[in-house]
């Protein structure tokens, strides 16, 4: 939910993962188009469990999920001009 910065580009990557078969990668990059009054965030997410090799008793099935993503966040703060 981090806004969008007006004068700094930059970004960040995290990533997880375990032996359980499970990976959490998240990204995001921040582009100041016209510094001190347009800027855009992008960010986004893959989270996926393969359950372990674990099966659901009820139903036999392996409890995995795999998710993504993604977010675009525009600011603009105009001039007295504007």
């Amino acid at each position: 939910t981090r806004r969008p910065d007006l004068n700094e580009f930059g970004g960040t990557v995290t990533a997880s993962a375990s032996d359980a078969d499970v990976l959490n990668l998240q990204g995001a990059v921040n582009v100041p188009i016209i510094e001190d009054m347009l800027a855009v965030r992008v960010a986004a997410v893959k989270d996926k469990d393969e359950g372990g090799g674990q099966r659901d008793l009820a139903n036999g099935n392996n409890p995995e999920y795999d998710s993504t993503g993604g977010r675009i966040s525009v600011q603009f703060d105009p001039t007295e001009a504007l």
